[in-house]
């Protein structure tokens, strides 16, 4: 469904999402410390690519865009997915 820009601009979101994640689980004591959090792995990075194709997907084909914020984290991907370049989800 996605051209390859459009996927390449996803998996970038996708490492975003991912990267954003790890520095909010970060504890503070590492955070004082130095410690940086460690980096997605590629498995991680395509699972979280697979779930904002699809949920990008179901919001182009029609879906109900209020279903789509029903945690914190499909609120991320939302805010992402918004500010899209390459596509529209809407």
């Amino acid at each position: 469904m996605f051209n390859e820009h459009q996927q390449c601009e996803l998996k970038r979101m996708a490492e975003s999402i991912l990267e954003s994640r790890s520095w909010d689980e970060l504890p503070w004591q590492d955070a004082w410390l130095g410690s940086y959090p460690e980096k997605p792995t590629d498995q991680d990075v395509v699972a979280e690519y697979r779930v904002l194709c699809e949920k990008a997907a179901r919001i182009i084909n029609g879906a109900d865009l209020e279903a789509e914020y029903g945690t914190l984290q499909e609120h991320v991907r939302m805010i992402y997915l918004e500010t899209a370049k390459s596509f529209q989800l809407r």
